[in-house]
């Protein structure tokens, strides 16, 4: 077994496992804490001076009791930063840590044979036995010989990149399926599956084949919003006992009540797949310059703001919805601002859901897109003919050519009997 390691990080590493300290140092220990909070499992959604969430029970338990003594040396070598636990009813979470800024200016990644035991386990325990029990039909496809990875033309085409951090865990991608690492977990809170293919950048999926044939991927158009509307169509028919979440929140809930005139808008920007891309071109139009958009990003490393200019609506919108149905409530910018402006009532929908934690919308979403995507449209598509080879990423299911408008109506019909909706889908 090997991990991924910058060179600078190992270096480090190698120089104080010659030095003497109070508990037992293990370099294996330590390149695999700092290998997991440099890249993460979900390292291509962060975002630039993002803190990963570890456990504290899990750590200890793939690294031993000793780990945070590793851990406080980081910390002590400003190798780390970290935020504490917190247990506040709003905002409670686990440690967090981030790779402190001095240590990120690295290109040169390395490997290294892992010895430990435990770790070793680690690296091969990344499929769950009752995800592979569930999803069996699913596991089946992901774990066949004629299931293959080109590592070596996907390097070639990180040659000829600049260095940069989707580079960084791109590499990450492609070592783990050389080596072999497989991930195939469900998680209880999101109950999404998770495998090496949900945390791939696109630039790399052409690499994916089946029996020699290149993958096509079947996708729901602007997706979370799309199950936003399955939300709001819930609230707005008074189906609140089918939302899983706090019986505060339903109760506020139960006293909305939607706009007739907002919501149909919202429906249909929404169907029609045209949410993006209508709602950046009036953004653009009334707040920016008519054919393109100045939007400030704040940087937390480097303490400033940057003005970024965006000419593609869609490119405009679609992290804007993001930061709209998963940022914090006290999270102000214009485009919410805006946004509200334009959908009133919706907009308090989703702040009332996030009023306690502010991911409870996120879970709720992705809750239904596994439902309609894990247990409803891939057992349907078992069911029409088992022999049609799928894998899932979230919100899109990927099949070889031959199967791909088959896999397309059945996904169609599926998520329409599970939601009432129609949703508007696309084949990459």
């Amino acid at each position: 077994m090997k991990l991924l390691i910058p060179e600078n990080i190992k270096q480090k590493v190698s120089d104080l496992s010659k030095l003497e300290y109070p508990f037992k140092f293990k370099e294996d220990v330590a390149l695999y804490l700092l290998n997991l909070i440099i890249f993460g499992y979900y390292g291509k959604d962060f975002q630039d001076g993002d803190y990963l969430s570890l456990s504290s029970r899990i750590l200890e338990k793939n690294a031993g009791k000793g780990y945070n003594k590793h851990l406080d040396l980081f910390l002590d070598e400003e190798i780390i930063d970290k935020i504490d636990y917190s247990t506040h009813e709003k905002n409670g979470h686990c440690n967090l840590f981030r790779l402190n800024e001095k240590w990120c200016d690295f290109e040169i990644i390395q490997t290294h044979p892992v010895k430990n035991t435990k770790i070793g386990k680690t690296l091969k325990a990344r499929v769950f036995p009752s995800a592979k029990q569930k999803y069996y039909h699913l596991w089946k496809w992901y774990n066949d010989k004629k299931f293959t990875f080109d590592a070596t033309g996907a390097r070639l085409e990180l040659q000829n990149m600049e260095f940069s951090k989707s580079r960084l865990w791109m590499e990450n991608n492609i070592f783990n399926l050389e080596q072999g690492y497989k991930w195939f977990i469900c998680h209880s809170k999101d109950k999404r599956l998770h495998t090496n293919l949900t945390n791939m950048n696109k630039e790399l999926r052409k690499y994916l084949k089946y029996d020699g044939q290149s993958l096509q991927n079947i996708d729901i158009s602007n997706s979370q919003i799309f199950f936003l509307l399955v939300l709001l169509h819930k609230i707005k028919n008074r189906k609140l006992t089918d939302i899983e979440t706090e019986s505060s929140i339903i109760l506020e809930l139960s006293s909305v009540n939607l706009c007739s005139k907002e919501f149909q808008t919202f429906h249909d920007l929404v169907v029609s797949g045209s949410f993006y891309n209508v709602l950046g071109r009036q953004l653009m139009e009334e707040k920016g310059f008519g054919d393109y958009y100045i939007k400030k990003e704040y940087d937390s490393q480097s303490k400033k703001t940057n003005y970024i200019r965006i000419d593609n609506p869609k490119d405009l919108m679609k992290p804007i919805a993001f930061e709209i149905l998963f940022s914090k409530n006290n999270h102000y910018t214009s485009e919410k601002k805006w946004f509200k402006e334009q959908f009133p009532t919706i907009y308090r929908v989703i702040e009332i859901i996030k009023s306690k934690k502010h991911n409870t919308l996120a879970l709720l979403l992705q809750n239904l897109e596994a439902e309609a995507i894990l247990d409803i449209t891939a057992t349907k598509i078992k069911e029409f003919n088992k022999n049609i080879p799928i894998y899932t990423i979230h919100d899109s299911i990927l099949t070889i050519p031959e199967h791909t408008n088959e896999v397309k109506r059945i996904m169609i019909e599926s998520i329409f009997d599970f939601t009432g909706l129609k949703p508007s889908v696309s084949i990459e």
